[in-house]
């Protein structure tokens, strides 16, 4: 009995050792790059290289020549320079935090040069338990409010309109998700002047810890990241399923126009750390676009 209680111990022994060693083995595996190639039909159209050190990006390099440089605060992404391919300063961002690390203001400064970008965009949040209120200035142009409503577990189940220029908007720009079990399952828009929208998504048993951008944006990660898209179009949606908690294997888009469906596929590394993740997305109305995503660690 005493030698059976040994044996036992020693396989437990070992067993944790294994796994110490195998998590000491992830941690030291640092993500180096990420390259996106993209094609239309098959044919090559454009590619960009996220560069990492220490596991934070540090320079985009897109296949036309531009670059985006990224500098960080506190372990936060607090500035973005976008160059032209002649070095030229296209835009900044900027991005400020409350002290719980959760995005309160990005200001998107166009650069001295950029003929084609000449709007200064500020956004600012404002939390509120489960409400997020967002106003974005546009210097010249409008000032818009848009809001979102959070569940319980912080997922963002609402998003509308509510006014431009101080003028309540009556056909809403409003949009529906459901979420279960931490996934998105779907994504309905309506109310608003155009094609209603429904996607609806499914998922693998795959835990979503690939994501570069909670090394942009630490704990609050997922809802900053939303957030973030607001420096281009004041929406999340079509952003959502990549903060679920599981990786997504396939979409349907179903509007008015037609109909779009995307299916994704990934590899994994010895470490079982992402090492491809390859898009396919066929449409009734549009050719098919694919992209790869190849991860490289050291």
């Amino acid at each position: 009995m005493k030698k059976i209680t040994l044996l036992l111990l020693g396989l437990i022994f070992v067993s944790c050792s294994n796994d110490d060693s195998a998590d000491s083995d992830a941690n030291t595996s640092k993500l180096v790059s990420i390259t996106k190639n993209y094609y239309s039909n098959n044919f090559f159209t454009s590619s960009e290289k996220l560069s990492f050190n220490d596991d934070k990006l540090i320079k985009i390099q897109y296949s036309d020549g531009s670059y985006e440089n990224y500098q960080y605060n506190n372990n936060l992404v607090s500035n973005i320079k976008k160059f032209t391919a002649d070095d030229s300063l296209y835009w900044t961002l900027t991005y400020l935090y409350n002290t719980d690390g959760k995005i309160v203001e990005i200001e998107r400064t166009p650069g001295p040069t950029n003929t084609e970008v000449q709007t200064t965009a500020k956004f600012s949040f404002l939390y509120n338990a489960n409400r997020i209120l967002i106003n974005a200035v546009y210097t010249p142009g409008d000032t818009l409010t848009y809001e979102l409503i959070l569940d319980q577990n912080n997922k963002i189940i609402n998003e509308k309109w509510l006014s431009i220029n101080g003028n309540t908007v009556t056909d809403q720009f409003y949009i529906t998700n459901t979420f279960a079990n931490g996934n998105l399952s779907a994504s309905l828009l309506e109310n608003y002047i155009g094609p209603t929208n429904n996607i609806s998504y499914t998922y693998n048993n795959v835990k979503n810890d690939f994501d570069y951008y909670q090394l942009l944006f630490g704990t609050h990660w997922k809802n900053n990241k939303c957030l973030d898209l607001f420096k281009n179009v004041l929406s999340v949606r079509g952003n959502l399923e990549t903060t679920s908690e599981y990786l997504v294997v396939s979409s349907t888009h179903v509007h008015n126009n037609g109909s779009e469906n995307n299916s994704y596929s990934y590899t994994f590394n010895e470490k079982n750390k992402i090492a491809k993740e390859i898009l396919v997305r066929s449409s009734t109305f549009l050719p098919v676009f694919r992209s790869e995503t190849i991860y490289e660690y050291r």
